[in-house]
């Protein structure tokens, strides 16, 4: 029987990273190395002894990798804008409906020409006269 993926990486937050005894100002950028890595290394230990884990070649050496990097930013990034969203909502609870009648009412304030909105062309280059 193979051992569980979920051992290849510390998973719990101490204060001393590397282990060297002490707690220093080098343990920080540790910190950030698994606090940044964290999502993409826990997705890449629930998919890694999958099929679809073993179809994407990933392994525990993938821990910490360019692809776990990859995945934490895209999780990262998910997650900011789904916490950003849920405090917009309880901070103000219309203002999602605010919003969309807004741009509803700037729709219909512009005008349109067929299914094309008209617009003024714009000069990439300005002509200079000679006087």
């Amino acid at each position: 029987m193979q051992a569980s993926w979920w051992q290849f990486r510390q998973w719990r937050f101490v204060l001393d990273m590397n282990r060297d005894g002490a707690w220093t100002p080098a343990d920080i950028s540790y910190w950030a190395h698994w606090l940044l890595f964290l999502p993409g290394d826990a997705l890449i230990a629930l998919i890694g002894p999958t099929e679809l884990g073993h179809f994407l070649h990933l392994t525990p050496a993938s821990f910490g990798s360019a692809t776990s990097g990859l995945l934490s930013a895209a999780l990262w990034v998910l997650g900011i804008c789904c916490v950003r969203d849920f405090f917009l909502d309880c901070a103000d609870p219309t203002y999602r409906q605010r919003r969309q009648e807004q741009r509803e009412a700037e729709k219909r304030r512009r005008p349109w020409d067929g299914a094309h909105r008209v617009r003024k062309p714009q000069r990439l280059f300005w002509r200079i006269r000679a006087r």
